[in-house]
């Protein structure tokens, strides 16, 4: 099957990039400015149908992991959060609670 190319814009810093497939179905581009991932789907004639940004989180690596118990470790969810988020940045502080939202340990509720 022959390849096709596509100028890909990224969707969040907006830098463009030449990008070739030639297979059909479900494909990952990371763009090399930003490091965000999309997901690139492509039919059988390798037409695009879709093109979008994906929210991803980097996994923790596998194992077991053991904390001592003592009056530092936090106690609640909202300090661990707030231990978590001090020093960062804004930014990486926004990635922590979405994460923490996707995984189910929050939601968001009226004030």
């Amino acid at each position: 099957m022959l390849a096709r190319a596509f100028k890909l814009r990224c969707q969040r810093c907006g830098s463009e990039h030449f990008v070739e497939a030639s297979k059909p179905g479900l494909l990952l581009f990371v763009c090399p400015a930003c490091g965000a991932h999309h997901a690139l789907v492509l039919d059988s004639n390798l037409d695009m149908r879709d093109f979008r940004l994906l929210d991803v989180a980097e996994a923790v690596p596998a194992g077991v992991y053991e904390v001592v118990d003592s009056e530092l470790m936090p106690s609640t969810l909202r300090e661990v959060l707030s231990r978590a988020t001090l020093h960062i940045s804004p930014e990486d502080a926004a990635r922590v609670i979405s994460v923490a939202r996707r995984l189910g340990l929050l939601r968001v509720v009226a004030g």
